[in-house]
């Protein structure tokens, strides 16, 4: 008998130790621990003869002991419910807890099984903190961040993809094609078919549009990437808002542009003045014979030959001093005087004419802009590009003229002065068909002209360029085909 009931012992024993998880037996009257396995000794860092005996409330932390063992007279099971234990060092373990009754009834007795998943919840807590933060980092990265389906389909994208393209919201977005984005449905071809391998990649400057519409420059880099469970491809891009450096980097070409042609202007000014001067000596050398042939010859009446050419000697030394003087002059007449009153004086004697009359619209600065030099020559300058401005916008178009003061900080030339007081403007605008890039570099070289032959000299805004310039200014010209042209006069406020 003694036998059979320590077999039954050992039996028992290597039952309870041969569970995987955590097992104890208590008694529901006074809570003591009657008998547990070394698996749940050991989560709580102590042994099992310490354990018998004990008080299984003190096991579990204070919160939680009414809710597992005040009802449970009335509710003595539980199914797999997470709650903590606290070890004899006490920390806190994450588990999942099971309790049923077992013997008789009168004996009161209940069984819990324990099961150890800290290690797993601090997985899940860490993983769950992982993705807080990735999620924070990819809302809160300065670029656009994007997602999308080989076929165009937007799957994922953060704030700032939203904000670059101005969507209401992330929703709006998500509900559009990737070929909506596109300016140029060429550019998007061009990348697709540069994405076509997995693993591939780009990056380029492309034109996006907005969801109102506009279009702006963004840097986009793709590269296409192929999940692995699925087999599925995705496009994964970045897009970052590069508008505001393109509009720098055109201003940067644009104000180089200027500087380069007038570079080259002053190159050819003195090609061009000492040619003139060279053929002004030889001028006046052949004035010269001709009156000493027709001394010689004697008598009141000259040779009809010898007058003739007397004649083109005379035009070609009028042509020769117009030239000098439209690339160089010294104004005797230099004074301080109002850029407004210059300008209202030239445009009332223009529109006497009945054919510019109401083709002129004006818009005043609305203070005064006062500059030093000859007020004559600089009505000369502002007169010659109107006219060129009218001719350029053709019968029935308009011409816009602005004035306005620019301050010190404004980009110039580096042939113009600077000056500490800031700029006169005068801008004047025509509605005609604009030029090409080709045409605006040569546009203010001499003689050069778009006119038809025989129509136009070419001189008008290289004389207007010259005053300018005499007055320590600069000419600006901004013209794009389609778009009309527009003309700046830049003067130095006088001090």
């Amino acid at each position: 008998m003694r036998n059979q009931f320590e077999y039954l012992m050992s039996y028992y024993r290597n039952i309870i130790e041969s569970i995987s998880s955590g097992f104890l037996i208590y008694n529901a009257d006074h809570y003591h621990i009657i008998d547990c396995n070394t698996v749940v000794s050991g989560m709580i860092n102590s042994i099992r003869e310490k354990l018998i005996g004990r008080d299984i409330r003190e096991l579990f932390p204070q919160k939680e002991r009414d809710e597992l063992f005040e009802e449970s007279d009335e509710s003595p099971m539980l199914n797999m419910i997470e709650t903590h234990m606290t070890t004899n060092d006490g920390d806190t373990l994450d588990i999942i807890l099971s309790r049923g009754t077992v013997g008789e009834p009168e004996e009161r007795l209940l069984i819990i099984n324990v099961l150890d998943i800290t290690h797993r919840v601090r997985m899940e807590n860490a993983l769950r903190e992982s993705r807080k933060r990735y999620h924070e980092l990819y809302e809160n990265v300065p670029v656009g961040l994007i997602r999308t389906t080989v076929g165009g389909g937007i799957l994922e994208t953060n704030h700032a993809t939203v904000d670059i393209l101005g969507y209401p919201d992330q929703l709006s977005l998500h509900i559009a094609k990737a070929s909506d984005l596109y300016a140029s449905d060429e550019e998007r071809t061009a990348i697709l078919n540069a994405l076509r391998e997995p693993g591939s990649h780009i990056m380029r400057e492309v034109r996006f549009k907005k969801y109102s519409g506009d279009t702006i420059w963004v840097r986009l880099t793709l590269q296409r990437v192929v999940d692995v469970e699925t087999g599925l491809a995705y496009l994964d891009g970045v897009i970052e808002d590069i508008s505001d450096a393109k509009a720098r980097e055109s201003e940067r070409q644009a104000v180089e542009a200027i500087r380069n042609r007038m570079q080259r202007m002053e190159a050819i000014e003195t090609l061009t003045g000492g040619i003139a001067h060279e053929f002004n000596n030889i001028l006046a050398g052949m004035s010269l014979h001709l009156q000493l042939i027709s001394h010689r010859r004697g008598g009141e009446t000259k040779d009809a030959q010898i007058s003739e050419m007397e004649k083109l000697v005379q035009r070609a030394v009028h042509i020769v001093d117009g030239l000098l003087s439209t690339l160089g002059v010294t104004y005797e007449d230099a004074a301080v005087w109002d850029l407004e009153n210059v300008l209202d004086e030239v445009l009332g004697r223009m529109k006497t004419d009945s054919k510019i009359s109401g083709r002129i619209r004006r818009k005043r600065h609305g203070h005064p802009l006062l500059v030093r030099g000859s007020g004559k020559a600089v009505g000369v300058a502002i007169r010659e590009v109107l006219n060129n401005a009218l001719t350029a916008a053709g019968p029935g178009g308009v011409v816009i003229v602005a004035t306005d003061h620019r301050g010190t900080d404004f980009i110039l030339a580096d042939s113009a002065a600077k000056s500490e007081a800031g700029y006169a403007v005068i801008e004047i605008h025509d509605s005609g068909p604009g030029m090409d890039s080709e045409t605006v570099d040569r546009i203010l070289e001499p003689y050069y002209t778009t006119e038809e032959f025989g129509k136009g000299k070419g001189l008008g805004l290289t004389r207007a360029y010259g005053i300018v310039k005499q007055h320590d200014g600069t000419l600006i010209l901004e013209s794009r085909p389609g778009e009309g042209t527009v003309v700046k006069l830049f003067f130095p406020i006088a001090q």
